[in-house]
């Protein structure tokens, strides 16, 4: 009998650029691993109307989230490390969550993304595989600790506070990572 994971190459991308349905091509990479290896986002075929998974109230897991699919009515489980108690009022590249958040790349393409949160002065971070989220180091403190947004570009993570300092967060040594003054404001402070 043949196994699944030994298709050729040539064959799973063909399947996987017929997948126009973002769920579908995000399960097509969960069969195996030497599927997940063509599940990128160069194979699949994105519509422009795409419709996004709601996320509902949590239950009796705190790790287990249910994802509502408006359009096949299903209900979809997956792993997600604990969330704060918060309202959910963001979204970034599909993805809704309970706290402002910026992604590094789009996770439904690739497993090589970032997810990055800050909320009442706090930044952390979580890659997939990990089992809890990371605290970045912000050795400022005061005034800094007042962030009003967070962003990604070329490869790095920038916040900017409420005081107009703009600070990019420094990643090289994962557990290590802190905020990082790049541009000071030149609006001066009054007391």
């Amino acid at each position: 009998m043949a196994q699944w994971s030994n298709l050729p190459h040539h064959l799973l991308v063909s399947i996987a650029k017929l997948l126009f349905v973002l769920e579908d091509f995000t399960v097509f990479g969960t069969v195996c691993r030497s599927w997940k290896s063509d599940a990128i986002k160069e194979n699949f075929t994105r519509t422009s109307h795409q419709v996004p998974l709601l996320m509902l109230p949590k239950r009796e897991s705190a790790t287990i989230r249910e994802f509502y699919n408006l359009k096949k009515g299903k209900i979809h489980k997956l792993n997600l490390p604990p969330l704060a108690k918060e309202k959910l009022c963001y979204s970034s590249l599909g993805w809704l969550k309970t706290q402002k958040f910026t992604l590094s790349s789009s996770a439904s393409f690739t497993s090589d993304y970032i997810v990055m949160i800050h909320s009442w002065g706090k930044f952390a971070f979580w890659r997939p595989g990990d089992h809890e989220w990371t605290i970045v180091d912000d050795a400022f403190g005061k005034p800094y600790h007042i962030y009003s947004d967070l962003t990604y570009h070329n490869g790095q993570f920038y916040a900017v506070n409420a005081s107009g300092h703009v600070f990019v967060c420094e990643m090289e040594e994962p557990k290590k990572a802190k905020m990082k003054l790049v541009v000071p404001s030149s609006i001066p402070c009054s007391s």
